[in-house]
């Protein structure tokens, strides 16, 4: 489902929304109502907008899963909603250090290269101004408040 434009604020709160729902979304559509053995969150760049992506591939028919996906999402977002501050603080600062890792092989750093040329950014210093220095003390900022409207729905 698409959140917007592509600009540092929607960025940031899409990359923290996906890792906010992976586990959870893995735990209830995979473990607990085994839909499918795959099920995988992720972000889509393209053409100056992204999207929320929810993969799950399984035996069921489209309706069916979307269903359960649209069920997910809705407590998913309550259950953000009523995170701790501390633990949506944890997860802040959790996905600045892990942008902010410098990638360990010659691969995954042509990979974070070529993730900016394909989506025709070439902004390929991007962790350094999602995530500015110094570390690892990081407020969380307004953009990634817990009730913002780019969690979708």
């Amino acid at each position: 489902m698409q959140t917007g434009p592509q600009n540092t604020r929607e960025n940031v709160l899409l990359e923290l929304i996906v890792q906010l729902a992976a586990e959870p979304a893995f735990n209830q559509l995979r473990t607990n109502e085994q839909l499918g053995y795959i099920v995988h969150t992720g972000t889509r760049r393209s053409c100056g907008t992204q999207a929320f992506e929810m993969l799950v591939q399984g035996k069921h028919d489209p309706e069916h899963m979307n269903s359960r996906i649209e069920n997910f999402l809705q407590t998913f977002r309550k259950n953000l909603e009523e995170m701790p501050d501390e633990e949506f603080k944890d997860n802040v600062e959790a996905l600045a250090a892990k942008r902010l890792e410098k990638p360990k092989t010659m691969g995954a750093k042509s990979a974070r290269y070529w993730a900016e040329i394909d989506v025709g950014f070439y902004h390929f210093n991007r962790a350094l101004s999602l995530y500015p220095l110094p570390q690892p003390v990081i407020e969380i900022p307004p953009l990634a408040s817990k009730n913002d409207e780019t969690l979708p729905n």
